[in-house]
């Protein structure tokens, strides 16, 4: 479960990550390309709402046209809270059996179809 979510939160926070490039003093007019993610939270509704609004809308299109009757903000909030559940399951009060694991695969798996399919946003 914690590996799964961690996807999934991974997954988002790429969808928003900023490209950075940064001069590589021993090849002049090279860079090393990293990203960086813009949010640092665990919620994934609010990481869903810190995407910028053309690839979210993007995003959130082509789930409810795979997933019919379903909508990604609904299936995303579901799992809210899975992170700690899932990484603290020792601890009191923690329950992560009450998360379904076969709609959690799924939107993982959808994510990393969506982003291994997506074309560059200019």
């Amino acid at each position: 479960l914690n590996n799964t979510i961690v996807a999934i939160e991974l997954y988002l926070k790429s969808l928003g990550a900023v490209t950075i490039y940064t001069t590589n003093p021993g090849f002049p007019g090279v860079s090393i390309v990293t990203a960086k993610a813009e949010v640092k939270i665990h919620g994934l509704i609010a990481i869903l709402e810190s995407i910028p609004d053309d690839v979210r809308q993007f995003l959130e299109q082509a789930y409810a046209a795979k997933h019919t009757g379903r909508m990604l903000r609904e299936d995303l909030d579901q799992y809210e809270g899975l992170f700690a559940a899932s990484r603290y399951a020792f601890e009191k009060g923690n329950k992560p059996d009450k998360y379904p694991l076969s709609p959690l695969m799924d939107l993982c798996s959808f994510l990393q179809d969506f982003i291994s399919e997506m074309k560059a946003f200019t």
